[in-house]
């Protein structure tokens, strides 16, 4: 039997495995989690979904929220492919994206196994490795999810496969790479750091013309974000999610609270929870509690009058149309909370610049990404299930420990440029974004886990030598 048949045999068995866990879930989570036609729902899948439907209605690509960021919160690559879904099945849509997400997560097996062979000259030890990628089930976790996260692994390996065959290849060119990454950043804008790492790669290999192709792949990206300047009238970043014309909670005075929190918090969902107190009757003095004691006596005023602005926004108007910029005390309101977040961080150092990103830091790395119900709860406690729980803790760490340690190689291979671009991005998470939740490493697990088994081999073939 040849290589990429077995290849293929562990990509199918994987999926399979994964499959049975994933519907194994479905059952025991019943009515206790959103699920919609065999998939589970997300607090986001409105906005990457609605605008596919209104797109068919009517020709407008835009969410159903009332402002200027419904024409731009998210990137179109998932919207678009659920758009593709619509118009091949109508009303079975679910049906067919779950399949499809399915079949992404077998393609991203025989990726991994395609991608180990191309760094690795060892078919054993390559099927090996695609077998701990295939059954370990951190890795597959979000297969049946309507996020992101269900397609971006397959994704982010098609990039790491386009590029090596590209560095392989005399030519410049390469359709396959281009295709690759232009999906991926329309899928997740973050992912760029891939792209990146390439570009890199090639210019320092001295493979000019390659370096510039790359950027080329930047293109479909660069016409939505013109798109979006064009609607706004000005750059609103890679979270293009607030706007003065927004009737939802998304208005400078949430992304203010959100600097604000970004002081002492890691963990979005409080802060999430926070906001939503804010918006409904919870006693401010309850919500006060959970803001850390240092912070409390100069922070609990601003709840106060936070919750005064958004009841101001709720009785003064139409809830069913756009506001026409900052209204009365709103402007005031962000100049006062910036004004405290700068002195905070200033009375603050150690919090804001050590201690805040190393919460963050613990809280992405010390999961085991094992996200679905039956781990989390059903099978909790067991044994077994804590030995799954540990051991793919481990490889996760061990991961992203080798991640590290590969930016003090001397030799500046395509190895080192990923590492790069994965410490690139987790720094940008606990630095810049701090408030985070652990799906947003999610594209990362299979290639530190690529860079892990790497290392490994390495170190044993020096050990045999």
């Amino acid at each position: 039997m040849n290589f990429q048949r077995k290849l293929l045999i562990i990509a199918l068995f994987g999926t399979i495995f994964a499959v049975f866990l994933q519907e194994q879930n479905l059952q025991f989570l019943g009515n206790r989690y959103p699920a919609s036609n065999g998939l589970l729902t997300s607090a986001d899948e409105a906005s990457y979904f609605a605008p596919a439907v209104n797109f068919l209605e009517n020709g407008t690509w835009k969410d159903n929220s009332i402002g200027q960021s419904a024409y731009f919160q998210r990137t179109p690559g998932y919207g678009l492919l659920y758009l593709i879904c619509l118009l091949i099945a109508g009303k079975k849509v679910f049906w067919i994206l779950k399949i499809l997400q399915i079949l992404a997560f077998s393609g991203s097996i025989f990726l991994f196994g395609k991608i180990l062979d191309k760094l690795i000259a060892n078919s054993k030890f390559v099927l090996f490795g695609t077998v701990i990628y295939a059954f370990v089930p951190a890795f597959s976790g979000f297969m049946y999810f309507t996020l992101t996260e269900s397609f971006t692994p397959f994704l982010a390996l098609l990039s790491v496969c386009a590029g090596i065959s590209l560095q392989q290849k005399k030519t410049s060119f390469s359709w396959n790479f281009l295709f690759a990454n232009s999906i991926m950043l329309l899928f997740r804008p973050q992912l760029i750091v891939f792209l990146l790492a390439f570009w890199a790669f090639y210019f320092f290999q001295r493979q000019r013309k390659k370096a510039m192709f790359t950027l080329a792949a930047i293109l479909p990206l660069l016409i939505w974000n013109i798109r979006t300047v064009t609607i706004s009238g000005t750059w609103l970043g890679i979270h293009p999610i607030y706007s003065t014309t927004n009737n939802t909670v998304f208005r400078p005075s949430h992304e203010a609270m959100t600097n604000l929190f970004r002081i002492w918090e890691a963990d979005g969902a409080k802060f999430h929870e926070t906001i939503h107190e804010l918006t409904d009757s919870t006693e401010i003095d309850l919500i006060s509690e959970k803001i850390p004691l240092k912070y409390r006596k100069k922070v609990a005023p601003i709840l106060e009058k936070y919750r005064e602005l958004y009841q101001y926004q709720l009785t003064h108007f139409d809830q069913e149309k756009p506001i026409s910029g900052t209204f009365q005390g709103e402007d005031k309101f962000v100049l006062e909370i910036t004004a405290l977040t700068k002195k905070l961080k200033s009375e603050n150092k150690i919090d804001y610049y050590i201690l805040t990103p190393i919460k963050s830091l613990k809280k992405l790395m010390l999961s085991s990404h094992l996200n679905l119900g039956i781990y989390q709860f059903k099978y909790r406690g067991t044994w077994w299930m804590e030995t799954i729980r540990w051991s793919c803790l481990a490889i996760i760490i061990s991961s992203f420990m080798v991640v590290l340690l590969a930016l003090f190689k001397k030799n500046r291979d395509l190895i080192f440029y990923l590492s790069l671009a994965i410490v690139v991005n987790i720094f940008y998470l606990i630095f810049i974004q701090r408030m985070n939740e652990e799906r947003y490493l999610t594209p990362f697990l299979p290639i530190a886990l690529i860079i892990l088994l790497v290392g490994i081999y390495n170190l044993r073939k020096k050990a045999i030598s």
